[in-house]
């Protein structure tokens, strides 16, 4: 967590989240595990994105 500025409100990147909070490191490394290749990592993180939220890409 980190703060914003100088009025100290906290900024999180899980807000909806009470109590345990995954670890953002572990999440990204669990990438490996199920897009083994550049070309799933790119459909997973570029490409389906940009179609769902009408992304130029």
């Amino acid at each position: 967590m980190r703060r914003n500025g100088s009025c100290g409100v906290r900024i999180s990147p899980h807000p909806n989240t009470h109590g345990f909070v995954p670890d953002d490191g572990d999440l990204v490394d669990l990438l490996a595990e199920f897009a083994l290749t550049e070309t799933d990592r790119r459909r997973l993180l570029v490409d389906n994105p940009a179609e769902c939220f009408d992304f130029p890409h």
